[in-house]
């Protein structure tokens, strides 16, 4: 079932509308019937964790739902929408593919620690303060 924005609307009935249109121009060269446009493409999902995203301020939608648009930094090409969890784990790797790399490895990796770090909580040495 394919979700139905109507692209008059998509904005119109959010307090902020016009300073969302404007930034969406402005940012990212997208008017609200490309948004719409690229929300019915993902049928309102993510595009990296697949979670249904709704449209509006984060604060309101959720941390996890709210929709962000992603881009190619210093460019004005968009990728997709994305929802506000997975955009900021992106952000805070810096947009690094192989930082992203290392990161699947890592938590791929289920090898344990060889052996506890003396001082660390949890080995024999550790004194709490």
């Amino acid at each position: 079932m394919a979700l139905k924005v109507d692209p008059p609307t998509l904005l119109a009935v959010m307090p902020y509308a016009k300073r969302q249109r404007s930034m969406l121009k402005t940012r990212y060269g997208l008017t609200p019937e490309g948004y719409n446009d690229l929300y019915q493409k993902q049928k309102g999902c993510c595009r990296i964790c697949g979670v249904l995203m709704q449209i509006g301020r984060k604060e309101k939608a959720g941390w996890k739902n709210g929709c962000c648009v992603d881009h190619i930094a210093g460019t004005k090409l968009v990728r997709g929408l994305l929802c506000h969890r997975c955009n900021t784990v992106i952000g805070l790797m810096d947009h690094d593919k192989q930082l992203l790399k290392s990161a699947i490895t890592y938590l791929h990796d289920t090898t344990p620690f060889p052996k506890m770090v003396e001082g660390l909580p949890g080995s024999p040495s550790f004194r709490a303060m």
